[in-house]
């Protein structure tokens, strides 16, 4: 997916008055393409609309990533708190 694609698509979600709920259901479907600050920017510009907290943001974070990333995020620790989760990232 081209980043244009996906501003285009989330701008038109946003006029319906459901952009929290439509951002969220875009995180859950973004999926990790080799670059990881792509990846972590466009989870966080989704996330300052959805206001995910802890356990959904972890949930929304884990299904887009390779195991082999997963893995390494508990590597940093726990993942207690939202800006642990960035962190580790």
């Amino acid at each position: 997916m081209h980043w244009t694609y996906f501003k285009n698509v989330l701008a038109k979600y946003a006029e319906s008055g459901e952009r929290d709920v439509n951002a969220a259901k875009a995180m859950h479907e973004l999926q990790y393409n080799g670059d990881i600050e792509a990846y972590i920017d466009k989870l966080q510009y989704l996330n300052e609309r959805a206001q995910m907290s802890t356990g959904t943001l972890k949930l929304a974070v884990r299904e887009g990533l390779p195991n082999r990333i997963i893995e390494r995020m508990f590597d940093h620790g726990e993942l207690d708190t939202v800006n642990r989760i960035w962190e580790a990232l």
